[in-house]
């Protein structure tokens, strides 16, 4: 079994939707700008990237379909949990009101 990185959600989206499964799913960045990686494993997974960059993959549409809104999901969940805990590490040492506590 193959793993392989990509930043790429279509690249990973067309590997679930051909048996793959999402390892990790690691977010990095601030001031807005985030950048989400992707670790995937597989069969086939090199073939598929060349492929892929080549734009010869063929797909089911419907299941990379199922599969896209999952990944977005996932990875929508992952941005709204950092940005909780980011805020809570933001507000800490404030009181109630919002004044910083001595």
């Amino acid at each position: 079994m193959v793993e392989i990185r990509t930043e790429d959600l279509w690249l990973v989206a067309l590997a679930l939707a051909r048996g793959g499964r999402l390892v990790t799913l690691d977010v990095d960045g601030t001031d807005g700008r985030r950048t989400a990686s992707f670790r995937i494993a597989g069969r086939g997974l090199r073939r598929l990237e060349r492929a892929y960059a080549r734009g010869t993959v063929e797909a089911n549409v419907a299941e990379l379909k199922r599969q896209m809104s999952h990944l977005k999901d996932v990875l929508f969940a992952r941005l709204r949990r950092e940005e909780r805990r980011e805020s809570g590490v933001r507000n800490q040492g404030r009181d109630r009101a919002g004044q910083a506590m001595s």
